[in-house]
């Protein structure tokens, strides 16, 4: 069983052999920007300098590896899913949820849109305020706009804020319905170049700048909607070894494999999060002989990943020459749903999380020693409290009192929330 590998690997070309671009005579070296074998956005940590000159590594990075990754910020999101170089999922913003508009930040929190703020004036010199904040700490940064609006000092609207009893609501998001869409011919592109590029990294470029080749090579720079219907299709099965893969890397699994028989006939597949996947003939003959690799990935644990799949998983070149789109939106649903079933556990759990979090940090200090004693058992209950009703979706209402925030304790002189 091939060994899972941690952390980031690059290959660079041998200095005793000349190795060029697969698209162009750019020569390759150390100086050359590593290519991302699986893109960084699904969660690849490997790259290679064996075969795309920095040129083109910045092209399709702004092209048609933008056009897929651009298919998956939702699931991304939903699944906080890092990308290959540890950056966060990406936000989400002006969402319809219910009757509100949200914006769902890169950690999955919701974010309600509306006005902080909003001042009536009753037409006697009088107004009402109503402030709509998250924290403490928000309050203090818009107290000098409500300042400026009702013509007062900082320390006057401290002294009508101060005091005064709010509401603080946790209430669940309501529904969103996302569009997804996956495919069309920049995307192919781009999942056909990471084809090319794996089979690069193993046997270099010689093999990937040849006439049987050139096709592929062709629609990765240009398109073709010919190439597009004749050399890719959509297919809907199960993957031989999926138990093994979604065991290793996890249910939402990335693979990317190549096969070719004697004759140089080369297929390659590609399986996004284990919901979707493309079959691609790189080569009707004449490609490098015999090959057998791949890649694989967990988008959830980008760390976990393995470029020696092929040596567990056997798919032979006859089934990948033979993709089936039988019932294929139904199977799509069925994956879907799995899908969907995974985020509800996993998001379930996450805001149980936040929910101990928080809670203990309201009444322990970081690195403090919890004791069987009152304050713990209070604690207890409120988190019990609130893990029911996030499970139940019941909003919890809490009254409080503002209060001002003590400049001597925050940082710049700047007001510091109450803890």
């Amino acid at each position: 069983m091939a060994k899972l590998a941690e952390g980031f690997q690059t290959d660079t070309p041998s200095k005793s052999k000349l190795s060029l671009c697969m698209f162009c005579d750019t020569e390759l070296g150390k100086e050359t920007k590593p290519e991302h074998i699986l893109l960084s956005a699904l969660g690849g940590r490997k790259t290679t300098k064996r075969a795309i000159c920095s040129y083109h590594n910045n092209l399709f990075g702004s092209t048609i590896d933008q056009e897929l990754a651009g298919q998956v910020p939702i699931l991304r999101n939903m699944f906080q899913m890092e990308s290959g170089t540890g950056k966060a999922a990406p936000a989400l913003r002006g969402l319809q949820s219910g009757n509100d508009r949200i914006n769902l930040c890169s950690d999955g929190t919701p974010e309600l849109i509306a006005k902080p703020f909003t001042i009536t004036d009753r037409g006697d010199g009088t107004f009402d305020l109503q402030v709509m904040v998250r924290s403490e700490e928000e309050l203090g940064q818009i107290v000098p706009h409500i300042a400026a609006r009702i013509a007062k000092t900082e320390e006057e609207v401290w002294n009508l804020l101060a005091g005064a009893r709010a509401t603080k609501i946790s209430r669940p998001a309501g529904a969103i319905h996302f569009p997804l869409s996956f495919g069309g011919t920049d995307a192919i592109r781009s999942i056909a170049k990471s084809l090319l590029v794996l089979i690069a990294s193993k046997v270099g470029t010689e093999s990937i700048r040849t006439e049987a080749l050139a096709n592929a090579r062709k629609f990765v720079l240009d398109g073709s909607d010919t190439f597009t219907r004749t050399h890719s299709s959509l297919d809907s099965r199960l993957l031989p070894g999926v138990d093994l893969l979604e065991e290793r890397f996890g249910p939402l699994f990335n693979l990317l494999y190549v096969r070719s028989d004697q004759a140089g006939r080369t297929i390659g597949y590609f399986t996004l999060y284990n919901l979707i996947a493309w079959q691609v003939v790189l080569a009707e003959s004449g490609g490098p002989p015999n090959l057998s690799i791949g890649l694989a990935s967990n988008p959830m644990k980008p760390a976990d990943w393995s470029d020696g799949i092929a040596n567990d998983i056997d798919i032979s070149l006859e089934w990948l020459d033979s993709p089936d789109q039988t019932d294929i939106l139904a199977r799509g649903q069925q994956r879907m749903v799995a899908a969907m079933e995974h985020y509800v556990q996993t998001g379930r759990e996450r805001e149980i999380g936040r929910i101990v979090d928080k809670t203990l940090g309201k009444y322990f200090q970081p690195g403090e020693h919890i004791l069987d004693e009152d304050r713990t058992r209070v604690a207890i209950a409120e988190m019990a409290d609130r893990v029911t009703r996030m499970l139940m979706g019941i909003p919890m209402e809490e009254s409080v009192t503002i209060k001002r925030p003590d400049p001597a304790t925050s940082p710049d002189g700047a007001p510091a929330p109450e803890s």
